[in-house]
């Protein structure tokens, strides 16, 4: 179709498709939900509506081969979402709200995120990687689960994080780091953290921007009350008529204009969230780019017996095992925090006898 951006208006009625349902003599009602598949591929797309993230029963969304340069954080509440096809894109990183897709009461079973120039790490990871190898490996319950209720479809364990890119509410970066940039060109992002399968972590070598050990220093005594430009934006953000604040604005005080059109944008692609506690924001007072490695789970047959299941790489190549995802806090209590790094469970799913065990090496116990 060769489209170039897809507005509100055109999405909007999908998300008021109800399914009729066939009625029988002597057969009992059954009502049951729509189940709807958009196939956007091979369009010129740059950007996505956010009345794309409130069609409720959106099964399948392919997004493959267009010019996305991002994908908005609203994406994590397409939890009916079974199929989603990102690849062929021109995107940097995911925000870390698509992991929200992995949780229990979502049903994502399809994921297709590969190729895209994604931001590489100045440092590898090959050290952490060949902990577990790129092959399937098999993990171990001690006795088989009887029901596949609320199993996880998929895992990640973080690899890495960068430095932490911290601004005004005003939207000036005040840190040497900057994702930004890192976005913009071709170059590598520093490694501030990295995290091995002792479910530990340690801060590398050679740390690129000392500014983010100060604001971690600075997190225990901070809070989340927002500055009083951000309160305004914030309301401004609820307004019907935000796109036409800007207009008001008098010359004197052009940086909020910026501010009310950034705004403006960010609730038009769906809205704009701290990663942490979910609150509404306009300028995040903290950016960070966190790399994790994400594998598929299911149960295996391997070797003729329940109870053990594999993590299959969602891609065989080894320069695409590094997936970043981009971090935003509303304030330095929302910043980083220590976190393990083995493959993590995703909330309401159930973990290996209920705890955080992981078969990491060789095979399963006899």
């Amino acid at each position: 179709m060769d489209l170039c951006e897809l507005s509100d208006d055109t999405i909007a009625p999908l998300s008021q498709f109800a399914l009729i349902p066939k009625i029988t003599k002597d057969v009992a009602f059954e009502q049951k939900e729509p189940e709807l598949k958009l196939y956007l591929a091979q369009n010129r797309l740059m950007r996505l509506p956010g009345a794309l993230f409130d069609v409720t029963y959106l099964t399948t969304l392919s997004l493959r081969n267009n010019k996305l340069t991002e994908v908005p954080p609203a994406i994590g509440k397409m939890r009916n979402l079974q199929q989603l096809n990102l690849s062929q894109n021109r995107i940097r990183s995911f925000p870390v709200e698509l992991l929200d897709l992995f949780k229990a009461n979502s049903r994502l079973e399809g994921l297709s995120l590969f190729p895209n120039p994604l931001l590489p790490a100045e440092q590898s990871f090959e050290s952490l990687l060949d902990d577990v190898g790129a092959e399937p490996f098999e993990v171990w319950d001690g006795a088989p689960w009887k029901t596949t209720e609320n199993l996880p479809r998929f895992l990640t364990r973080r690899l890495g994080r960068s430095p932490v890119q911290t601004s005004e509410s005003t939207g000036k970066i005040t840190s040497v780091f900057t994702t930004k940039k890192s976005a913009m060109d071709a170059s590598s992002v520093p490694v501030e953290h990295f995290f091995n399968t002792k479910h530990e972590s340690h801060a590398s070598p050679n740390p690129s921007d000392e500014h983010s050990a100060a604001v971690q220093q600075q997190t225990a005594s901070s809070t989340r009350v927002p500055s009083l430009v951000e309160t305004v934006m914030r309301s401004a953000h609820k307004s019907p008529h935000l796109s036409e604040m800007a207009s008001y604005i008098p010359d004197e005080l052009s940086h909020l204009r910026t501010l009310c059109d950034r705004a403006a944008l960010q609730k038009d692609q769906g809205g704009l969230v701290c990663s942490q506690c979910r609150r509404t924001i306009v300028t995040p007072a903290l950016e960070w780019i966190e790399w994790r490695e994400i594998r598929s789970f299911s149960e295996s047959t391997r070797f003729g017996r329940a109870g053990k299941y594999r993590l299959v790489p969602i891609s065989v190549r080894r320069d695409e095992i590094n997936v970043p995802f981009i971090h935003r806090a509303c304030s330095l209590r929302c910043g980083p925090q220590e976190q393990h790094a083995g493959w993590e469970f995703p909330e309401g799913t159930r973990g290996v006898e209920n705890h955080w065990q992981y078969f990491l090496y060789g095979s399963p116990p006899e």
